[in-house]
C-alpha cells in the first residue's frame, strides 16, 4: 500500500513538473514573441530555450536577469527531482 501512495505522489510531482516546463516554454516564446513579433514567434516554436543561452540573451536584450524564467526553471528542476524520488524503489 506504501508503495502506491509513492507512485501516485510521484505521478503529481511528474504531471506539475510537466506543467511548470509547459508554462517555461510559454514563457519563452512569449518573450520572442515580444521582442521579435511573428518573427519571434517563430523562433520561439522552432528553436529550444538554452538553459544558460536563453538568460543571457535576456539580459543582453533587457538589462535584467529574467528572474521569473530562472524561478519556474528551479521549481521544474525540484519538482522533476522529488518525483524521481518519489518513483524510486525503497
Amino acid at each position: 500500500m506504501r508503495s502506491r501512495a509513492r507512485t501516485g505522489i510521484g505521478a503529481i510531482f511528474f504531471l506539475l513538473a510537466q506543467i511548470s516546463g509547459a508554462l517555461l516554454w510559454c514563457t519563452y516564446v512569449a518573450v520572442w514573441t515580444q521582442w521579435q513579433g511573428g518573427l519571434g514567434f517563430l523562433i520561439g516554436l522552432i528553436s529550444v530555450p538554452g538553459i544558460v543561452i536563453f538568460p543571457v540573451l535576456f539580459f543582453l536584450a533587457e538589462h535584467q536577469l529574467p528572474t521569473g524564467y530562472l524561478s519556474l526553471w528551479g521549481i521544474t528542476l525540484l519538482l522533476w527531482l522529488l518525483s524521481a524520488v518519489s518513483f524510486g524503489s525503497e
